[in-house]
Parts: C-alpha cells; structure tokens; sequence
C-alpha cells in the first residue's frame, strides 16, 4: 500500500505538471508568427475586396505630431458609407489647431454633390475616372507577422502587423517607417486598420484608424434634383 509520503510526492507531481502545462499553454497564447510579405498583402488585398463587394460604413481619425510631440496638430475625421456598386456617402471634419472645416460629399455613379461647412449642395459630374497614383517605394527593410488573435467589439480576430522602413529620396528628404496593423475576422473582412507613418529623424508622424462596420441596409440618395 503507498505510504504517506508517496502520496505527498504523488500529489507534488501532479500539481507540477500541471504548472508547467499553464505555463507552456500561457506563453504560446502571446507569440507572434513571422509570416511573408506575400502573405501579408494577399490578406490585405482579400479584405478590400470584400469592402469592394459589400455595404459598410467607415470611420477614420487621422492625427498629424510636429517633432517628438504627443499632442497631435492636426486631427481629421471621417465618416463614409459605401453601397457597391458606385454610391458613396462622406463626411469629413478636419480641426486645426481649433479652426474646424467640414466637407461632404455624394457620390452616386458619374454624379458628384458637394458641400463645405453646411452650405447649398452643389452637383457636378466626375470625369477623372482613376486617380494617377505615384511610382511605390521599395523598402529598405521589412517585418511582416501575426501578433495576436483576440477579440474585436465581440468578434473573434487575427491581428496582422507589417514594418517597412524606407530610405530618403528626391522626394522625401529623410528615412521613414510605416507600420500597419490589421485586424481581420474569420471571414477574410477588415474590421480596423491602424497606419503609423514615422519620419525617423525629424520625429514626426501621422495616425490614421479606421474602422469598418458591415450593413446591408445603408441608403444613400441624392440630395439636390
């Protein structure tokens, strides 16, 4: 029959087991995982493309940091509601220092209608077609991995995280760096993005987070005839 003692270092046993098994089970739970740059831009390009074929709304709060400072200088704010094909609802606040200015604007197909600061619509038709975007920066260096799964306003959710640092150019006239977090749903959809753009000597930087919200019942009309 076991002595007392060999129940005591039984039970000692046990109770270390299962130590070590919440500790090994608990520093999994926080790892990262290094994952490729291709593997980062196809989860990015996934969640547009499900933003492209769905109603959503968007907010997004930019904030603009002079040199080493916490208190941003410039904060713009807005508000979209996007119903695909071609109809789109913004509204953007940008606050100055204290000096506030309001745009809006409806899109629906080729027509455009505008306002700024609560004045008359006015209606024009938007011939640019596509905006002529710029030649992309190659990285310098670049990180790219998953962070965490959590949780996001009661959705379960992969954060994933990319770090690219780019070398001054005729351009840009010092080294930056942009972060982008993105926090993704089981179903492939952005629920929020976070951009951090850094210059690396002047110590300057630009916030922007946006967050998306899927509803199929947004209406967007014209409002002027």
């Amino acid at each position: 029959m076991p002595t007392d003692d060999m129940r005591t270092s039984c039970n000692h046993l046990i109770l270390l087991a299962i130590f070590i098994g919440l500790l090994c089970s608990s520093s999994s739970l926080g790892q990262t995982k290094t994952i490729t740059g291709s593997e980062f831009y196809q989860v990015m390009a996934d969640g547009y493309l499900k933003l492209k074929n769905t109603s959503y709304r968007e907010k997004e709060r930019k904030e603009e940091f002079g040199a080493g400072s916490s208190t941003p200088t410039l904060i713009t704010e807005r508000a979209i509601e996007n119903i695909p094909p071609g109809k789109e609802h913004m509204i953007s606040i940008q606050n100055e220092d204290g000096k506030i200015q309001k745009d809006e604007r409806i899109a629906i197909g080729q027509q455009m209608y505008y306002r700024s600061n609560d004045e008359p619509w006015e209606r024009y038709v938007n011939r640019t077609g596509a905006p002529i975007l710029g030649e992309a920066m190659e990285p310098s260096f670049g990180s790219y991995k998953i962070i965490d799964k959590t949780k996001l306003s009661g959705q379960k959710v992969t954060i994933y995280e990319k770090t690219e640092r780019f070398k001054k150019t005729y351009v840009d006239d010092e080294d930056s760096e942009l972060v982008v977090r993105l926090w993704i749903d089981r179903f492939g959809r952005m629920l929020q993005v976070l951009v951090t753009m850094s210059k690396l000597e002047s110590k300057t930087r630009i916030k922007t987070i946006t967050t998306y919200e899927y509803d199929s019942s947004i209406k967007i009309e014209a409002p002027i005839k």
